[in-house]
């Protein structure tokens, strides 16, 4: 392999290792966090408002006293964003990729 394909190569490599951790460090502020495609995030940043991640365990299903919407779907990620109907409240719910629903608190 002659020189030149070689540091061609080793340029293309570094610059797809810029690119990632760019990435990373740009969906920061969003998500609260660099691991945010492993992991139910942390933080969610809807319509200007803060979310946390509640502390209760995820459930199987949206709960029926309040009538949920998909408000929100990051494909690449594959998970729903739902809010009530009748417009952001103190609670919206993540359907991660296990099916399992995270709740989550502008209380925290």
């Amino acid at each position: 392999m002659s020189e030149k394909i070689r540091d061609r190569l080793w340029v293309t490599a570094l610059v797809i290792v810029v690119a990632i951790v760019a990435l990373l460090m740009a969906m920061y502020p969003f998500y609260g966090t660099v691991t945010w495609f492993i992991d139910p995030p942390p933080k969610l940043y809807i319509a200007g408002t803060g979310y946390a991640l509640d502390s209760s365990s995820p459930t199987p299903g949206l709960p029926p006293t309040v009538a949920w919407i998909a408000d929100h779907h990051m494909w690449p990620l594959w998970y729903d964003i739902f809010t009530p109907q009748e417009g952001f409240g103190p609670s919206v719910f993540l359907r991660w990729r296990d099916g399992m629903f995270y709740q989550y608190t502008t209380r925290g």
